[in-house]
């Protein structure tokens, strides 16, 4: 399945935090139980929306700021869509990109349904998320943070962020999920962890 030193699959491109995702998506949520669900996937990635755009059961609409593989351009800080909309919402490794993450979340906990899950991923690089929003150039960017996208480098209080805009938030462990030979098959490390997200009520 995986060319030799590699950890991206030559097939569907996924990564390990890709592969570890949907097995959670299939394990943990109702999303492939054929019941009728509308699903919100934000920049989506090719080794999901291949499979998920074909799920006949499943509204399935992705978003993204400008990239034309999304099916709407869409800022996630105004999300375009009514409250309680979606069933399940799938972002990953995007909000440390966004100036006004709080208000990202908020709009995602807007349009998840009360009874709905949200799978929120960042990347956690240190102990305590480091933001600076007057470092504005790629190259500045790039040197703080580790990429010129990205404005923050996230720690583990960003599960706090998440809480305040309305979503209770569990960390899963892979190994808590998947076997260690499963985890050793896929080059998934069992210390990677899911944010599963669902919605405070009253929040």
């Amino acid at each position: 399945m995986f060319r030799k030193n590699k950890i991206r699959c030559p097939a569907c491109l996924s990564l390990p935090r890709h592969r570890l995702d949907w097995h959670f998506l299939m394990k943990k949520s109702d999303l492939f139980n054929k019941k009728p669900k509308k699903m919100l996937h934000i920049a989506p990635e090719f080794c999901f929306s291949t499979n998920l755009s074909k799920m006949g059961h499943v509204q399935y609409i992705t978003i993204d700021l400008k990239s034309p593989s999304a099916m709407l351009n869409m800022d996630i800080t105004s999300i375009q869509f009514p409250d309680n909309y979606f069933d399940v919402i799938y972002c990953s490794h995007v909000l440390q990109e966004v100036l006004d993450d709080y208000k990202a979340l908020k709009e995602m906990r807007r349009v998840c349904r009360p009874e709905g899950l949200a799978v929120l991923q960042v990347p956690i690089v240190t102990e305590q998320t480091i933001e600076d929003p007057t470092v504005l150039s790629y190259l500045g960017r790039m040197k703080k943070f580790g990429q010129g996208a990205n404005v923050r480098k996230c720690g583990w209080d960003y599960i706090d962020r998440m809480k305040s805009a309305g979503f209770d938030t569990q960390v899963v462990k892979a190994g808590d999920l998947l076997s260690c030979s499963e985890c050793k098959s896929m080059k998934i490390d069992r210390q990677r962890s899911i944010f599963f997200c669902t919605p405070c009520f009253g929040a």
